[in-house]
């Protein structure tokens, strides 16, 4: 998951792209091209925008354009490749390695790869670098990472691995860097974990006949590509039009799970003995709860099923993004045991003066909520605290 960074910090703090990933391997920086760096960004004493990227780090909320301009005698050609470049997840930005994702054409959506000698062409006795066309996004493959570097007035890209060759557009050197006017993604400040909301509970006082859980307090934001994602049958171009990143929210309530009317219970001391079945672990689709057996997880993605009114639909999440949700569910003091379901056993005496007229019992919900980059609704994961129980008498 990737926390967000405004590109005028890193004018004003160049040290700052070393910082390394904030949560671990499974994260890092998106860059956003906010109002400060765009007023500084202007030529002619300020009268024009300078639409022109000239130094690292590149932004995610624009999609960005490489131009390289070829010389063929009297006359010059244009070349322009739209690609939405996003940082490889696990390294620190100073390291200037990309996923180079395609934003335009047939190819929109999928990521560009590295050829190999294995893949070299032959020309009478020559050999020449044959392209491969750009592949689907896989996170195991280390042709798709490039290394972009300063050359000349502009940039040119390497493989991170010794035998392997980009694409021509990007391993030309000198290629030049633009924003490009067509699209500008909406992405908000992310900063991750709230610390100060993460360490205290969310408010108790709030009115338990009325409502099944308490308000949620948002204490964590983050955004995830749209690679790291997979709904029903969605093409990447189709996908990346429709999100090109996800939001991730992590909400933490009270949820109600056990309930009694005094008139209901016999007890007369006025102690309320509770034993209920708990399921510690929730995922809901669209709104619909996934069922054990339509999760399956392996080859580095966990796939999720519901099936409402005959219609079925099918998300499937990166590993990494869902190691990140159970890794800062355990940070928060989440407890993961092989049942998912568990008993939760106690007896309250009720010590107020007046009588009580209702019971409830509740327990700690953090729940990751990932959402389209247009607020709407994908998957709801919710981590439920066992051991944080909470009691309310009316």
């Amino acid at each position: 998951m990737y926390v967000t960074r405004p590109l005028s910090l890193f004018k004003k703090n160049p040290e700052a792209v070393s910082a390394l990933p904030p949560e671990g391997p499974n994260s890092g920086y998106l860059v956003i091209a906010d109002k400060e760096w765009e007023d500084e960004a202007r030529r002619f004493w300020g009268l024009f925008k300078d639409n022109r990227i000239r130094d690292f780090p590149f932004p995610q909320n624009r999609i960005l354009a490489v131009e390289y301009t070829q010389s063929n005698g009297q006359s010059t050609s244009t070349y322009r490749d739209k690609v939405l470049f996003v940082p490889v997840i696990g390294q620190p930005l100073s390291a200037n390695r990309y996923y180079a994702i395609r934003a335009q054409g047939k190819h929109k959506g999928k990521a560009c790869t590295c050829s190999t000698e294995e893949d070299m062409g032959i020309c009478c006795i020559c050999t020449y670098i044959k392209d491969v066309k750009p592949q689907p996004f896989d996170l195991t493959n280390i042709y798709q990472r490039m290394q972009i570097r300063r050359r000349s007035s502009g940039f040119v890209a390497r493989s991170v691995v010794e035998n392997g060759f980009p694409p021509l557009f990007l391993r030309r050197k000198g290629w030049r860097l633009h924003i490009s006017s067509s699209q500008q993604i909406p992405l908000q400040e992310a900063n991750g974990v709230d610390f100060a909301l993460r360490n205290r509970h969310p408010d108790f006082e709030f009115p338990g006949s009325d409502k099944r859980r308490s308000s949620a307090v948002v204490a964590g934001r983050w955004y995830c590509p749209f690679m790291f994602i997979k709904e029903d049958d969605t093409t990447p171009k189709d996908q990346m039009e429709k999100s090109p990143f996800y939001e991730i929210t992590l909400e933490r309530y009270w949820e109600q799970i056990y309930v009694c009317d005094q008139n209901s219970h016999s007890n007369p001391e006025n102690t309320v003995t509770m034993n209920t079945s708990l399921q510690i672990e929730v995922v809901r689709l669209f709104g619909e709860e996934v069922m054990a057996e339509d999760i399956r997880v392996g080859d580095g993605w966990a796939r999720f099923r519901t099936r409402k009114s005959g219609a079925e639909r099918n998300v499937g999440l990166s590993s990494v993004v869902l190691d990140s949700m159970r890794a800062e569910a355990k940070r928060g003091g989440w407890v993961e045991m092989k049942e998912k379901q568990v008993r939760i056993e106690r007896a309250d005496e009720f010590k107020g003066n007046g009588g009580w007229s209702r019971y409830g019992s509740y327990v700690l919900v953090e729940r990751f909520v990932l959402r389209r980059i247009d607020g709407s609704l994908v998957l709801a994961h919710d981590f439920r605290h066992s051991h944080q129980v909470q009691s309310k008498w009316e």
